[in-house]
């Protein structure tokens, strides 16, 4: 059994109402942009014809003249093969090698 025992009251925390928040008013500045004088419409009206450069327009020199190659369809045919080269061989046994002793065969008794 231990000694320590919760005695009085603890601090609780206060609880607050909820409120909305204040909002800042909303300020609108006065334009000092505006436009001054007439607003030019077109482009043709100050560039008349004597200031602008002629357009030139040449000719297409790409013209398509005779037949055209067209794809070769090949038949298959299956591809030819080496034939087969055997070298003579210029590994050969040297001197005399001892053999087993031949024994006539006995069928077994039993």
């Amino acid at each position: 059994m231990d000694n320590l025992q919760p005695e009085g009251s603890f601090a609780v925390r206060e609880t607050e109402q909820w409120a909305a928040g204040e909002r800042a008013t909303v300020v609108k500045h006065a334009d000092n942009l505006y436009m001054e004088g007439e607003m030019e419409s077109t482009r043709k009206e100050w560039a008349t014809q004597g200031e602008r450069v002629e357009a030139v327009k040449h000719q297409d020199n790409l013209k398509t003249e005779g037949t055209f190659q067209s794809r070769q369809v090949e038949q298959w045919a299956p591809a030819e093969r080496a034939s087969v080269v055997k070298h003579p061989d210029n590994l050969r046994p040297e001197g005399k090698f001892e053999n087993k002793d031949q024994v006539d065969w006995v069928p077994g008794r039993l």
